[in-house]
Parts: structure tokens; sequence; C-alpha cells
């Protein structure tokens, strides 16, 4: 199952919305794409029948509580939409259930309503993609205190990891960056875009549609596949997306940017997370170090492009609290640091020279490789990176290029 449908009611009075299509009425509905709802009902074997409504201005919590009467209780929102469900799927999703082998979505303790309120969007948030790894190894990085647990970190050869490699895995490890292998992503590659690519390298190629024909072409045949079979590959090691991903095993989703890394490969993991990833667990999933866990899912959003954004509805409209308390204590902190350096020349120096460094080790895709110019700027970080001795301190270009390293 990749999709289902959810149907839309009007919460004020419980009712069915109906269109017109085609001069009849007919239920209105919200097919849901490759989402972690779906996985989770089809991994605990349950079938269960669910309604989205939207909050408008008179709707209030009487409306909640005539609902709930009728058999739909509100299991989680979005920030405009509520989700209703049967009591029973209900109790399930919030409080799971030991005996049955059913962890909830999220930690069913005091945090429970505020997770699914707050990350209530992650629970049914679609995608274009997503695949599932039967039995998963993980290995979770608190990217705040750049920690990989108290175990030694050992390759997939069981040797040890020399700590300067660590740390620059730990630059790599951002709030909200996932990395997988290859063969993850190459999962996540679209039917479109892979009948593109066919139809693409088949059309230069030559190669006719007419199947009476084709045995003509066989060699031709042969070298296109080996075209599209390293196309896609290529696409699959270039793509960065967000994702959702989580394991029915255990509470908590994981959401944030993906892209494929050979960090994965090296130490024989399905996935290297970031902690600050994790949300609305009980501390097992988000708990640093390797570990190993069934049925991790995973599915593809939007897929990124570096420096641009997208900011959905329910962010402009409804911004958690508990965002606002994730944020801004750690923005503040950033600003407060640069403030400590701007008026220091050789601090400023240090810190540009840092924070560029820590750019330069990001992974890059193969497009990136292989178009990336020298960009104007990079004159500054390389007469600074070759100024050992602090002789290029105080001259007028260097103080500008630093001031509008400040200012971003």
């Amino acid at each position: 199952m990749v999709s289902f449908q959810i149907g839309q009611i009007d919460v004020k009075s419980g009712s069915d919305l109906y269109e017109s299509i085609g001069g009849s009425d007919q239920r209105q509905t919200k097919q849901v794409e490759h989402s972690y709802l779906e996985h989770w009902l089809t991994a605990h074997h349950l079938d269960a029948e669910f309604f989205t409504g939207k909050f408008y201005d008179s709707v209030n919590d009487a409306d909640r509580q005539r609902l709930e009467a009728d058999g739909k209780v509100l299991v989680f929102t979005n920030g405009k939409s509520g989700y209703f469900t049967d009591p029973d799927t209900a109790r399930l999703m919030t409080e799971g259930d030991v005996e049955r082998g059913i962890a909830p979505i999220y930690a069913s303790d005091r945090n429970s309503p505020h997770n699914f309120v707050a990350y209530g969007s992650l629970v049914a948030s679609d995608g274009i993609a997503s695949t599932a790894i039967e039995q998963a190894r993980i290995l979770v990085i608190d990217d705040e205190q750049r920690s990989h647990g108290t175990a030694p970190l050992l390759d997939s050869r069981g040797r040890s990891v020399p700590q300067a490699d660590i740390e620059k895995l730990y630059d790599k490890m951002g709030d909200g960056t996932m990395l997988v292998p290859h063969q993850v992503m190459k999962d996540l590659v679209t039917s479109e875009e892979r009948d593109a690519i066919t139809a693409k390298a088949f059309e230069k190629a030559q190669i006719t549609p007419d199947l009476t024909a084709i045995g003509d072409e066989l060699g031709q045949v042969d070298a296109a596949a080996a075209t599209v079979e390293k196309q896609i590959n290529a696409l699959a090691g270039r793509t960065v997306t967000q994702f959702r991903a989580a394991t029915p095993e255990l509470p908590g989703i994981i959401k944030g940017t993906m892209a494929s890394s050979r960090w994965c490969d090296r130490l024989g993991v399905d996935a290297i997370i970031s902690s600050n990833d994790i949300k609305g667990d009980d501390g097992r999933l988000s708990t640093p170090g390797i570990q190993e866990v069934s049925q991790l899912w995973v599915n593809r959003k939007s897929d990124g492009q570096y420096g641009q954004q997208a900011v959905g509805p329910q962010v402009k409209g409804c911004i958690p609290e508990a965002t606002l308390h994730e944020f801004n204590p750690r923005i503040e902190a950033q600003v407060q640091a640069l403030a400590a350096v701007a008026g220091d020349p050789i601090q400023l120096k240090q810190h540009y020279l840092a924070q560029k460094e820590r750019q330069l080790a990001r992974p890059q895709s193969p497009d990136d490789l292989e178009e990336a110019t020298p960009a104007k700027s990079e004159w500054l970080y390389e007469a600074l990176n070759a100024d050992k001795y602090g002789q290029l301190t105080g001259f007028s270009k260097i103080n500008k290029g630093l001031s509008r390293h400040l200012k971003g």
C-alpha cells in the first residue's frame, strides 16, 4: 500500500463533505501517498478509517466532544486541520499496546498531546516515494554535543575509526541531516523518473519502439540499458531531498534533509541520523550510538536545492510554540557568539576560516563537482588561510570582506 484516502468532514456538524463531479455529488477525500501513517497501520495489521476537517473560527471544544461521541476521536492536527479516527485506533496511536506489540507513534508520556499537535503533520506527511528496510542498523549522532555515544565507533570490518575521521563525520551532521547508503536513494527514484531516463536514452540510441524489430538492435539496447542504469545511479547520488522516517518498533518520527554518503558503507549502517532530527520519541530512538531496528521506513518528499527554502501554510499560519523554543535559543547563541568576535579582527578571522572550512567539508553532488567554478569571494578565504602570522590584519580590503561576511 502506497496511498490511501481520508474522508473530509465538516468539523462543526460532523457531516461528510461532497462536491459535484459530472453532475453527481461525490464525497470529498484527501489522498495521502507514501505517508508514515499508512506504513504504521500496515506494519501493525490495522484497518482503520480516517477523517479530516478544517478548524474555522466558530469551531470549539464542544464540537470535538460531539464528534468523539459519534466515534470520531481527534488524534492529531497539522495546525489548521484535525484528523479523526475510531477510539481504538486513536488509543493505539497515542498509547500503544504492549500485549499486542504495538508502540505508539509518539511517546505516551505527558508530552504526548503536545507532540500530536506540534509534530502532528509528520504523521500523514506524504511524499513522492518511500521504501522500508526490514532490519536496519542505524547510527544516531548528537550533533550538538558532537558525540556518537560511549561505545567505540568501528567500521564495517570491525576496525576503530580514527578520531580525526570521526570529527569530519560530525562536521557533516548538522541539525536536520540524515545520511543513507546509495542504494536507499536509488530505491527512492520514482517510476516516472526511471521512465523519463529510459525514454531519453532509447531515443538517443535511435532504438525503435517496434518490438518485432528490436532483435536487430540488441547491441544498442544493451548499451542504452547501461546508460539508463548509469544515469539512475547519478540521479540517486546527487539527489538531496526532504524526508520523513520512522520505525513502528519505537515511538518518534525523524524529519530533515537526506542525501547519500559513503560513510554509511564505511560504517556498515543503513542510516546516520542527527539526534535533533528525531521528534516525539521516548529517549530510546534518539540515544547516540548504533542500534538495530525493524521496518525502518523512509519517504522522499520534495527535492531541495541549496539556498532555497519552501515554507508551507502550516508554518506560515501556525508556528508551534515548540518550534520557537527549539530555534530561538540556538539563534540567540549564534548571535551572541558572532557579536563576541565582531570587534576583534583576529577572532573574526578565525571564526570566518572555521566556518568556511566546515562548508568545504560538506558532501557535494557529482554535478556540483563537475560544474563548480571558483567563486569571487574565495580570494578572502585563500588570502586569510595563507596568512599564518596575521600580517593582513587591518588591511582595508580584508576588513571589507570580513564585514560582508558578518552581514551575510
